[in-house]
């Protein structure tokens, strides 16, 4: 059924772990460069 074996899966859900883990830190942080300089 896939073309792809198991550990294929596995990296690939990986990689996608890591591209949302990256998005979201550096949401984050633009974020807290958006939010930090407004506060006196």
């Amino acid at each position: 059924m896939y073309p792809f074996t198991y550990n294929d899966k596995l990296s690939h859900s990986n990689f996608l772990q890591n591209k949302i883990s990256t998005f979201t830190a550096n949401a984050s942080t633009i974020t807290v460069n958006t939010i930090t300089p407004s506060i006196p």
